[in-house]
């Protein structure tokens, strides 16, 4: 795996929850991707936790 740049996910992180808010306010369509959205940021900061805990790194 690519090393990855916490800063760099945490602004994308910033940036998916910022259109998924956007979008939960909307039809029900667009909040079915604010969902998706949700969803999948959820499962990438959680593979980001267990590679730093897999490392034995701590994020403070």
């Amino acid at each position: 795996m690519t090393e990855v740049k916490i800063d760099h996910e945490l602004a994308r992180a910033d940036i998916l929850l910022t259109a998924a808010l956007e979008l939960y306010y909307g039809n029900e369509r667009d909040r079915e991707i604010s969902y998706d959205i949700l969803e999948r940021l959820l499962t990438r900061l959680r593979e980001i936790q267990s590679a730093y805990v897999e490392r034995g790194l701590h994020a403070d």
